[in-house]
């Protein structure tokens, strides 16, 4: 499905808005606009369109809901649909006409989709990438479960893995540890190295160390003693360049107080009293002159104001000011009242005349009665002609039904036809397919079973043959399995074994013989040779003296066998002195011999062991052939037996699966038989096929045509029924209304006879209109006359009020507020507002001058109390006023602060002193020069510097001799045992080093198959992915790996050298983002493999890609536009110009 054409009609800021998509490959389409320029409101749309509008959506601020409308044009396979999208709870899917279409027409288009799964997998912006991304990532999805599924089925391959861990940690390891093995050899040899290296201690060298260190002592002494002499004198220095700054401070502040002479002192509160005295008494004489002035200005204002006793009618003067005005509008409403009552008279005559009436007119109560019997007549008679015409339509109506009924044809059959077509429809339209599938699978079933029977070699025989084998139980299979394990393992940690004692016995063959062809080495064996030799010969030559005779050699000479026993004995004795000459190395030529003899034992057990394991392993064996050809089994080792017996219960399962397939098709066929039979005897001409799916359709047709006949045979008996039912009853009706219009016209007989009233009931309406206009205008006479009354009556009550109040008052001109009431009114209301006006001002004015007065009295108090309060001081300072006194609290106060400063100088004197006594330092400071402190610090400070470094360097020589003359009393052991078991922890090392690469390759190898097998089982989905990411990065991540360590299996990403792989969370926030995009692309295109082809919306997805990722993007987009359609919608303008480089691209500007 794509996009044609999307038309927004009416929706958020848009009205009739079109967006073509031209057709192209790719079919690419960049949408391109600013911001607030409608492309979220368009995405919203393409949702909305699709899936119906929301309950409550926030795009009717232009358009109320009903006025809401999206259009689009659909196409697939050549077919095209033009539909629109209205707000509404039913039927929302509507034509150009707005007209209802069918949802199943874009539900088939598509594929299923509802809005939350389009908007995860085909709809995307920034924010639900990343939260696809993480779900996919984290397996918590279909499609996350999907990326992980190839690392299942190694559960138990992963703990032989872990326990080969463990071996090898237990013997070397990273970080060192006690608990290794290996580690532990290694210290073992670093230390026989350490002691042998030491060698042995002599006299010359620990003499030259001990006076070295002596030497470096006494010069540390007396480089020490100069240096505290600098820094005694240094201090000195510093201590009255410290004090130099202070001291000419305190000096020049002595000078002052001596020629300030006596002052008289005052504390600093007494100070501060004062002060505060003399500012009070300054705004106290302030405050009381101003108060002074004030009240008597008031007093002066106040003088020529009266008040007025007029302000005691204030009431009466304004409650007739309120009168006025009604009284006013009285005389103007009473022409008017006049002019409307004399035409109202005039109307009155003129009714009266029409109507020619002879007595009163009728009460309200029987003008009503006759007007409700008119109306009544007039309902009746309307009623009765209406009436007539529609009995007469009905009537002609039902006689045409009539005639069609007699003419109708009846369709037969109809029943057997229905329940045919049920029992047919009931299998389904597909049921042919379905009994051609059957068939099929049946074949399939027969050829899985033949080939799961020959995957079973070397066994031979038939399905019977291998239903009656009794398997193994996987328990025994699994402890035999273990056992074999064990003998494997023990036979190979023999062997290891039996490798390394040979080993050791060859390095220890090759020292002796490097040992003995120095020639500085005597084994005991050569000594036992020497000796051995001699003693044979004293024996020959003690055994001839014995028997009497001179000793003869065996070559006949006298004098041999002398020489020889005294050559022997030299040799002798020269070999046990060699040997004592060169103890160090006989003794290790010993020890060598030694362990050569141990290794040998050791090597003969281990070949027993080796030869015991291995005829452990074939009894084992022989045992277990036995076993499985007692059962008939195949000789297979226990893990190939079971994956056999697998295979054998698979192979049972597909036999038993066919005879199951083929029951099915043959009750499959058996229904489909009965169907066809059903239909053929139903219909009425005899089908052309057995087919059952034509049959069907031929059925339907005639049930159609059958139908049809009889829904119009139906509809027309049930309108002639309801016809004749309603002409009955508009017949009754009818007579009913007759009665009731002669019972109207006697009631008017009798009314019009008692009322005197000659006119006709079809004209009394105008003449009731008439009777009731002529009581309406004789009320409106009489209510005027009523109301001109009371105007005349409220005229003359003002007139007599004004009059009483004027005299009250003594209003002057008396005479005229009789003639002229208003005129006098209006006097008294100008008189009582001035009147009210000076009593206002006389208040305002007491209320000042009493206020001024109280400022006045208190001002007065606060100046006595202050005078009162700076008597003490006037006294102390001999003055007579108190404006004479500042000038002595400023010397005070300039006297305190010298002191204060003296004090200060004399701290910072003897705190930077060192807290010396002042005397002293002021002594010291006077007997210096002031000007050559400075120098001499400086002076004193290199010195300084260069004893301290002399010193450092003294220290650290004394430190080093001492560290030389400490290591040559440490003893350490001798260096034949040192370096007997520096060899032995060389073998230890060589052996653990051997088991340790044994271990780890079979760990490589175990790891590599795991990896093999991953790979091999690894999703299509991650392999597609995985070439999309390295197109995303540019190449910079080449392939996707999975961690499954950790309980949740990782997704890792592998860099461009194919051996750094990188988390997730070790990615940038750019490269994080291209990854996501990769991922749901490629599920993108699964689902356009399975057939779900609808067109693909980004919005927006490039943020936080640079420009050349952004272009590796937008590529990657345009080949998924190859096979779907591709709506990217942005607002920046780099990418609407890198797209112009995409050959096919369309652009859409919003």
């Amino acid at each position: 499905m794509r996009f044609a054409e999307l038309h927004l009609e009416r929706y958020g800021h848009f009205e009739d808005r079109r967006l073509p998509f031209q057709a192209g490959a790719p079919d690419f389409q960049m949408v391109y606009g600013a911001n607030e320029a409608g492309k979220s409101t368009t995405l919203s749309a393409v949702s909305d369109l699709l899936f119906g509008f929301p309950q409550r959506s926030p795009f009717n601020f232009r358009f109320d809901y009903p006025l809401l409308r999206i259009g689009a044009v659909l196409e697939e396979d050549g077919q095209r649909l033009a539909c629109r999208r209205r707000k509404a709870r039913d039927h929302s899917l509507v034509d150009a006409a707005d007209q209802p279409l069918d949802e199943g027409r874009l539900s088939a288009l598509l594929h299923g989709l509802n809005r939350d799964t389009y908007g995860a997998g085909f709809s995307l912006d920034q924010e639900g990438l990343r939260r696809g991304g993480q779900a996919m990532v984290q397996a918590t999805d279909d499609l996350g479960q999907a990326l992980f599924a190839a690392g299942s089925g190694l559960t138990g391959v992963a703990k032989v893995q872990e326990a080969l861990d463990r071996e090898m940690d237990a013997i070397w390891g990273r970080r060192a540890s006690e608990r290794r093995s290996f580690t532990v050899a290694l210290k073992q040899l670093d230390a026989s190295l350490r002691v042998v290296r030491d060698g042995q201690l002599k006299p010359r060298d620990w003499s030259d160390a001990q006076a070295k260190v002596e030497a470096c002592e006494r010069a540390l002494h007396d480089l020490q003693q100069k240096q505290n002499a600098v820094i005694a004198e240094r201090n000195a220095v510093e201590r009255l360049r410290r004090i130099d700054a202070a001291m000419r401070s305190r000096s020049a502040l002595l000078a002052a107080i001596a020629e300030a002479g006596a002052v008289i002192v005052f504390s600093p509160a007494e100070d501060k009293a004062a002060q505060d005295a003399l500012a009070t008494l300054a705004k106290a004489t302030d405050a009381h002159d101003a108060a002074e002035r004030h009240r008597n200005d008031v007093a002066d204002r106040l003088t020529p104001l009266q008040p007025d006793a007029i302000t005691e009618l204030g009431e009466r003067i304004e409650g007739l000011i309120e009168d006025r005005g009604a009284i006013t509008k009285g005389q103007a409403d009473q022409a008017r009242l006049e002019i409307e009552q004399l035409g109202m008279t005039e109307r009155a005559a003129v009714l009266r005349a029409e109507l020619a009436l002879q007595g009163d007119l009728p009460s309200g109560l029987e003008v009503r009665t006759l007007r409700d019997i008119a109306t009544r007549h007039a309902g009746l008679v309307a009623g009765l002609r209406t009436r007539d015409i529609d009995l007469e339509d009905r009537r002609t109506r039902a006689q045409a039904l009539r005639e069609e009924l007699a003419d109708a044809m009846v369709a037969e059959g109809l029943d057997e036809l229905r329940a045919a077509i049920t029992l047919a429809r009931g299998l389904g339209e597909d049921f042919d397919d379905r009994c051609a599938d059957a068939q099929a699978t049946t074949e399939r079933a027969e050829t899985d079973a033949r080939a799961a029977l020959a995957a079973l070699r070397p066994w031979q025989g038939d399905a019977d043959g291998l239903a009656a084998l009794c398997e193994v139980d996987d328990g025994e299979i699994q402890a035999v399995s273990d056992a074999d394990l064990k003998l494997a393992t023990r036979l190979e940690t023999a062997r290891a074994e039996l490798r390394r004692l040979e080993n050791e016995i060859a390095q220890l063959d090759a020292q002796r013989m490097a040992l003995a062809q120095t020639g500085q080495a005597v084994s005991a064996d050569e000594v036992r040779q020497a000796r051995d030799a001699r003693d044979d010969l004293w024996r020959t030559i003690d055994a001839q003296l014995r028997d009497g005779g001179p000793a003869q050699p065996a070559d006949g000479s006298r004098d041999a066998l002398g020489d020889r026993f005294a050559s022997a004995v030299q040799v002798a004795d020269a070999i046990a002195d060699r040997r004592y000459e060169t103890a160090e190395a006989s003794a290790r030529l010993t020890g060598l011999d030694q362990s050569r003899a141990l290794l040998d034992v050791q090597r003969r057990q281990a070949e027993q062991a080796v030869r015991e394991v291995e005829d452990a392993i074939a009894a084992a064996r022989r045992s277990w052939e036995e076993r499985l050809r007692a059962q008939g089994l195949p000789l297979l080792a226990p893990l190939p037996l079971r994956g056999w017996c697998a295979q054998r219960r698979t192979a049972l399962n597909l036999n038993r699966g066919v005879a199951e397939v083929r029951q099915q098709g043959a009750r499959i066929q058996e229904r489909r038989a009965e169907a066809v039979g059903a239909l053929a005897k139903a219909l009425k001409a005899a089908p052309e096929t057995d087919r059952l799916s034509l049959m069907l359709t031929a059925a339907d047709r005639e049930r159609m045509e059958g139908e049809t006949l009889e829904e119009a045979f139906r509809e027309k008996t049930t309108k002639l029924v309801g016809l004749e039912e309603e002409i009955a009853r508009q017949e009754r009706l009818e007579i009913q209304d007759r009665r009731a219009l002669q019972a109207a016209v006697g009631e008017w007989t009798d009314a019009s006879a008692r009322l005197h009233i000659t006119a006709d009931i079809a004209g009394i309406d105008r003449w009731l209109e008439r009777i009731e206009e002529l009581r309406g205008t004789l009320d409106g006479i009489a209510a005027h006359d009523r109301r001109v009354q009371g105007i005349l009556r409220d005229r003359a009550a003002f007139e007599t009020a004004v009059v009483a109040l004027a005299n009250d008052a003594r209003l002057e001109a008396p005479a005229d507020t009789a003639a002229n009431p208003a005129r006098a009114l209006e006097m008294l209301r100008e008189r009582l507002t001035k009147a009210r006006s000076v009593a206002q001002d006389i208040d305002t004015l007491k209320t000042e001058w009493k206020k001024h007065q109280t400022d006045m009295d208190r001002a007065a108090t606060e100046r006595a109390i202050a005078l009162d309060r700076l008597a003490p001081f006037m006294v102390r300072a001999g003055v007579g006023e108190a404006a004479h006194l500042l000038p002595f609290l400023e010397r005070s106060r300039a006297h305190r602060e010298q002191l204060a400063q003296l004090a200060e100088a004399e701290r910072r004197i003897v705190a930077d002193g060192d807290h010396l006594p002042l005397a002293d330092l002021v002594a010291t400071w006077e007997a210096c020069d002031p000007n050559t402190v400075a120098s001499q610090a400086v002076t004193l400070g290199q010195d300084l510097e260069t004893l301290n470094r002399e010193v450092a360097a003294a220290a650290n020589a004394l430190g080093e001799a001492r560290k030389a003359f400490e290591a040559l009393d440490q003893s350490s052991c001798t260096a034949v045992d040192a370096a007997s078991d520096a060899e032995a922890a060389k073998a230890d090392m060589k052996a653990e080093a051997e088991v340790y690469v044994l271990k780890r390759a079979q760990w490589f190898l175990l790891r590599w198959a795991m990896d093999r097998y991953r790979e091999h089982r690894q999703a299509p989905l991650l392999t597609r992915a995985s070439a999309l990411f390295c197109t995303l990065t540019l190449g910079r991540f080449v392939d996707f790996r999975i961690d499954y360590e950790p309980a949740t299996p990782r997704l890792l990403g592998l860099r461009d050298d194919r051996q750094t792989l990188v988390p997730i969370e070790g990615m940038s926030e750019g490269t994080r983002d291209q990854l996501f995009l990769a991922l749901r692309l490629a599920a993108v295109e699964q689902s356009i493999a399975a057939g779900v082809r609808v067109p693909f919306i980004a919005d927006d997805l490039f943020v936080n890609f640079d420009d050349d990722r952004a272009e590796a993007g937008l590529t990657v987009l345009a080949e998924l536009a190859a096979s779907t359609q591709v709506l990217f919608f942005t607002h920046h303008a780099h990418l609407r110009s890198m797209g112009q480089a995409l050959p096919g691209l369309s652009r859409l500007d919003l």
